[in-house]
């Protein structure tokens, strides 16, 4: 089974980004052939700091793995915007 990695902005203690998205997952997709594994990244800021626990989830999981990061873009000319927007790049 392929597994999703969503990496969003919200604490694990709220989990609110994580709920948005997996209710559309959920709509979208049913019946659903993917599992779902969120990464909190607790803010904005420490979105591109996630490598290690991305990977700790990649190597621990014996299926295909996709990784998706959900940001908050609302500037465009936002500094941080681009360095999310270069990391997602380089990253794949």
């Amino acid at each position: 089974m392929i597994r999703l990695i969503v990496v969003c902005e919200t604490r694990a203690s709220s989990k609110t980004d994580y709920k948005y998205i997996k209710s559309v997952i959920d709509y979208y997709y049913k019946p659903r052939s993917f599992s779902i594994k969120p990464i909190y990244a607790t803010s904005k800021t420490e979105l591109i700091k996630q490598d290690r626990k991305i990977e700790k989830e990649i190597n621990d999981y014996p299926g295909q793995t996709i990784v998706v990061l959900f940001a908050d873009v609302d500037l465009d000319s936002d500094n941080l915007n681009n360095k999310i927007i270069s990391y997602c790049n380089n990253k794949n």
